[in-house]
């Protein structure tokens, strides 16, 4: 009997933060232990304070097809967006697909929440009583995370209780981010109030780097300046001095999380919300005593193997960088972009792209759709695997629905963990990024960077397409004559030059033939120059449809064209002339025109060396075409065409 594999789909931001990082390592542990299919859909924000790349970021969540999942886990105080949270919520709540909340209790869904004002309330206490300190500063996450608004609120709430003033100057609002540290220690120094005794930090991320900022400016941490943080990552266990912090039971949430979708698949009566309680860990950064040491031995096992995973992470980055620069081509791109898939160690992985944006042509001179407009929000109904990596080798799949997220089917065998990422260029949707089972996007911290790469890559060969089609149709325009759609004198100069050395070194016999329209005076005068046009263009066709064996042909300017042909004879050149006069002929007799379009021709026939140049060979040409004129004028040939 087939197992009743379950799907569960995980929104989150930043998967490589230690916070979430250690909630989805919860989740995969429950997922793993219940057979459950885990989906993460997880974007990568606020790093360069820029909107448009976050807006690429962001399109991921669009993607997200709810239907085809038994329950969603939403750590979204991780997204940093109001519209994007809303539309998650709306969408969830039209299907009425079970949800699970971390650390943000939304109406309508179960919610797994740590006391973050408790947690906060028991540091701050301890700084205020334990090491009777009055000047206090603060820094803050952003103020639309809940996470970062009940730590503030119970730090405001503790400063009230003991009746301590509080300037809103020793007040910085951070992003969670580890820039944030050296901002807010700048920005104490020069507010112009006294140094604070204690710097108190929403998390751990700004309190080691607020420590180390603190430092530089000639503060020593604790004896001048005591700093807590908040989560207790590994880096505030390992840092000198140890980070006084609040140990959060992450993992816990993203394993209870897990377990309460489980609960209600099964029918499980279960509370709506659930509290998990946090430890505070007092330590060397406030003055107090380690009460955590990391042995030795561990400490290095682990250093060595995170110092070894970000060198070689590096040593591959650079590489991919290397070779994404020197990748021209849409086809030599995903070749290059295959290495590095490889080396990420992953079961499964499929690069969808928006099909409106690539064709995959099997050539090298693919081609990339080039558009004003571009889409920001969402990806085409089809998407289009340009590479499909399974079972140890790469394969060829069809388009598929964006509908389904992924272009193969979900198995209900041994439970399986799915990253999808975004792929962009700032906010232009490139497409997007499937791995299963890799450790590498929650070990990695270079997972964002080797994802940006894929974008970068794509829009370099976009570029490049777009600029190579600008210059031909720019060398186009500059050796084609407008009006007659055939080579103009640039034209003629560069597909001559090269023939012409051919001529000299195999002594060819070289035809070079010139045209004068006859009459174009007289039918710009009499009937205007769009017919004057007609003539000129009439001429050129003709001209044009005869110089099929090599010729080249052009409109030198005004009413003069020029025919040069490599390894000719007088009777091919006659036999042009005839057929010039025999075509023309006919167009006259039933155009309806008031007037007849005809030419003077002549030619020259000679084996040209080194020192003939051939604007010598042009100018014979000419001069045979000027007496043919001459005669047909004595002749009476003009006047009687009516061209005076």
């Amino acid at each position: 009997m087939p197992k009743n594999v379950k799907n569960i789909c995980v929104v989150v931001s930043d998967i490589n933060n230690e916070y979430q990082n250690n909630i989805i390592k919860g989740v995969k542990k429950y997922a793993n232990e219940s057979d459950i299919n885990v989906f993460v859909f997880s974007a990568f924000t606020g790093y360069y304070s820029n909107r448009r790349q976050d807006m690429g970021e962001y399109n991921i969540y669009n993607l997200i097809n709810f239907e085809k999942f038994d329950g969603v886990i939403l750590v979204t105080n991780t997204i940093i967006n109001d519209a994007t949270q809303d539309s998650v919520f709306g969408r969830i709540r039209a299907l009425g697909v079970p949800a699970v909340s971390i650390n943000y209790n939304i109406e309508d869904f179960y919610s797994i929440d740590i006391d973050n004002e408790k947690a906060m309330e028991n540091i701050v206490e301890h700084i205020v009583l334990h090491h009777k300190c009055k000047l206090i500063n603060y820094i803050s996450g952003p103020y639309d995370n809940p996470d970062a608004l009940a730590r503030l609120k119970a730090f405001r709430k503790v400063m009230d209780k003991h009746k301590i003033r509080l300037d809103e100057r020793r007040i910085f609002q951070g992003r969670f981010l580890s820039e944030d540290g050296p901002l807010a220690v700048k920005a104490f120094i020069s507010s112009g109030l006294p140094m604070p005794e204690a710097v108190i930090c929403a998390n751990d991320e700004m309190a080691l780097t607020a420590a180390f900022e603190l430092e530089r400016q000639g503060y020593s941490v604790p004896e001048d300046v005591k700093v807590t943080g908040f989560d207790n990552i590994y880096a505030a266990r390992i840092n000198s001095p140890k980070l006084t912090s609040v140990e959060c039971p992450l993992f816990l949430s993203g394993y209870h999380a897990c377990k309460k979708l489980e609960n209600h698949y099964m029918g499980v009566q279960q509370p709506r919300t659930e509290m998990l309680s946090t430890l505070p860990i007092f330590t060397e950064s406030c003055g107090c005593e380690s009460e955590y040491d990391e042995n030795a031995d561990t400490f290095k096992r682990k250093n060595f193997k995170n110092t070894k995973m970000f060198r070689t992470g590096i040593d591959l980055i650079n590489h991919m960088i290397c070779d994404i620069t020197e990748s021209e081509t849409y086809d030599f791109t995903i070749e290059v972009l295959k290495k590095y898939v490889l080396q990420i160690e992953c079961e499964k992985c499929f690069i969808c792209l928006n099909v409106d944006d690539v064709v995959a042509e099997k050539s090298p001179t693919a081609k990339i759709h080039l558009k004003d407009e571009y889409l920001v929000n969402g990806y085409t109904d089809q998407m289009q695997v340009v590479i499909a990596y399974m079972n140890g080798e790469f394969i060829n799949l069809p388009n598929f629905r964006v509908s389904e997220m992924i272009p193969v089917s979900i198995k209900n065998d041994d439970a399986a963990m799915y990253y999808f990422s975004p792929i962009h260029y700032q906010d232009r949707s490139i497409g997007y990024c499937v791995i299963c089972n890799s450790e590498y996007p929650l070990e990695s911290q270079l997972y964002y960077t080797w994802l940006m790469n894929f974008g970068i890559a794509f829009e370099n060969v976009r570029k490049l397409t777009a600029l190579t089609n600008v210059i031909d149709e720019l060398d186009k325009l500059y050796i084609t004559d407008q009006l007659c759609g055939i080579y103009n004198r640039h034209g003629f100069e560069k597909f001559t030059k090269r023939l012409y050395q051919l001529c000299i070194q195999n002594h060819w016999l070289t035809m070079v033939m010139f045209m004068d329209l006859d009459g174009l005076k007289y039918i710009n005068d009499t009937y205007g120059h769009n017919h004057g046009d007609i003539a000129i263009a009439k001429m050129a066709s003709e001209i044009d449809r005869l110089c099929h064996n090599g010729e080249v042909c052009a409109r030198l300017g005004g009413d003069e064209y020029v025919i040069f042909a490599a390894d000719y004879d007088q009777n091919r050149a006659e036999f042009i002339i005839r057929e010039i006069e025999r075509r023309l002929a006919e167009f006259n007799e039933t155009s309806g025109l008031p007037y007849k379009i005809g030419g003077s021709i002549g030619y020259c026939l000679e084996y040209p060396n080194i020192d003939t140049p051939i604007d010598k060979l042009i100018k014979i040409a000419d001069d045979n075409m000027f007496e043919n004129k001459k005669r047909r004028k004595a002749l009476g040939l003009a006047k009687e065409r009516g061209q005076g």
